[in-house]
């Protein structure tokens, strides 16, 4: 019975388990930062703008190399970057004051997708060099 046991999962070992870079992780734990970030902008707007712009500056200081990383990034910056936008301009705002947690809300939950997606990355680029993904576009207008 232990042998059948022991042969039943020996399928798992030959699953290849897709490698996460430093660059994936460290992205991971400056999204993660985003979960204490408060809902209200009324009385600290200037301060949580900082804060906002600072998780950009950590994110754009990052040495990324992997084409999922560069573009989870790229989408995690322009929520960000959209959530300072309306900070500056509605932030201390008392009747846009529920708008603006609604925002940081979806955003909260955004990132929990973006981090699924770069998790769960399937591409069919990626596995072409920056070269070949402009060959094409070098063909047809060159052409």
């Amino acid at each position: 019975m232990e042998n059948i046991i022991e042969n039943s999962f020996d399928w798992v070992s030959d699953v290849v388990v897709p490698e996460i870079s430093d660059d994936t992780i460290e992205l991971f734990k400056i999204m993660d930062t985003f979960d204490t970030f408060p809902s209200n902008f009324m009385n600290a707007k200037h301060k949580r703008i900082s804060l906002l712009k600072n998780h950009m500056n950590q994110i754009l200081d990052l040495k990324m190399t992997e084409y999922s990383s560069v573009s989870i990034a790229g989408d995690w910056l322009s929520l960000i970057y959209q959530l300072v936008y309306e900070a500056e301009v509605y932030g201390s705002d008392k009747w846009y004051n529920k708008h603006m947690r609604k925002i940081i809300r979806e955003t909260k939950h955004k990132k929990i997708k973006l981090q699924d997606e770069l998790i769960n990355y399937e591409n069919m680029w990626s596995s072409f060099s920056p070269e070949e993904l402009v060959e094409d576009w070098e063909v047809i207008y060159r052409s």
